[in-house]
């Protein structure tokens, strides 16, 4: 489900980066737009979609947090890629099974399907290290109070939101490279989490995410590395 009331960016008419290249145009003026789209996933790192447990997934979770918006925004468990490129989709609510197979086409920013979240804990546990506990000992949550519910492509970088104690309800971020706000929240809920990720597009991106000259609507150099520089809601056709 892409649910505009919470992401009210899904509502731009025509979305799109204007990107420089990297490669052999240093210094030039030319710039690339690249349309994207946004689409419902059922899977990204998985080998494929589980309804069943996504929902389970919810339930368990839903218990610890109930009321908040996060419920709303997996109530399909489904997940969500947002920025994907427009000339890799055809249709941007279908779940397509072999999508795992082109991580190109899973976008910029992931909004996790539910049945993943316990193998994105997982990972988590895996950067922080044993034992775990050591990087909350000074945190008003434990390794337990987190969810990690989205993250950017490319990247082990997560956002979470916590289950309990003062912080509960709220939206932090940890990144490998040491720029984490773990201590305080990034957003107040999902909505305003979305809100912030739009207004920071594309450098929430930490520059990791690039495009290839055969997604661009302009005329290219076919070794393109194109970088966005800004976000477009309503490009020009």
């Amino acid at each position: 489900m892409l649910n505009a009331k919470l992401i009210p960016g899904l509502v731009d008419p025509n979305p799109a980066f204007l990107c420089r290249n990297l490669r052999g145009e240093r210094g030039s003026d030319a710039r690339y737009r690249v349309p994207v789209a946004h689409r419902v996933l059922s899977h990204t790192f998985s080998e494929g979609p589980d309804t069943s447990a996504g929902m389970a997934a919810v339930r368990k979770f839903q218990a610890l947090l109930p009321g908040h918006q996060l419920w709303e925004l997996v109530s399909d468990a489904q997940g969500i890629g947002l920025w994907v490129p427009r000339s890799g989709i055809v249709d941007e609510t279908a779940n397509d099974p072999d999508l795992s197979a082109s991580q190109d086409l899973l976008g910029g920013l992931l909004v996790y399907p539910p049945h993943e979240w316990e193998g994105l804990r997982e990972e988590l546990a895996d950067w922080f290290g044993d034992p775990v506990e050591e990087v909350f000992a000074e945190l008003p949550y434990t390794f337990d109070d987190v969810l990690p519910f989205a993250g950017l492509n490319y990247s082990p970088d997560r956002w979470f939101v916590v289950l309990r104690g003062e912080l509960a309800g709220k939206v932090c971020w940890w990144t490998h490279d040491g720029d984490s706000v773990m201590d305080q929240p990034w957003a107040d809920d999902i909505r305003s989490w979305a809100m912030r990720v739009w207004k920071e597009c594309p450098g929430v991106f930490g520059g990791i995410y690039r495009f290839g000259s055969d997604v661009t609507i302009d005329p290219c150099p076919s070794d393109a590395d194109l970088y966005p520089e800004s976000y477009l809601s309503n490009a020009a056709r």
